[in-house]
């Protein structure tokens, strides 16, 4: 299908995210009832499982935007 190969070049995964995954979080098999779902490839309906690198980038670009917003903080409450 014309879909499955498209969602193969945007989903390209360059860490291994499902042994990071494993690690953080605990999810139950959920298996998807739609099968739109199932036709371009996604074994679930749990956007953690098909976000894949994606999910790690948004979780770290969160956390840089957090920990410069506490060190700005924390500049002018201790600056010299």
């Amino acid at each position: 299908m014309f879909y499955s190969f498209i969602i193969s070049i945007a989903t390209f995964d360059v860490i291994p995210v499902d042994e990071i995954k494993e690690k953080i979080f605990s999810f139950s098999n959920s298996t998807g009832n739609n099968t739109q779902f199932s036709e371009l490839g996604f074994e679930s309906t749990n956007i953690v499982d098909n976000l894949g690198s994606l999910f790690l980038g948004f979780f770290g670009f969160a956390a840089v935007i957090i920990s410069i917003v506490v060190f700005k903080i924390l500049s002018k409450k201790y600056a010299l």
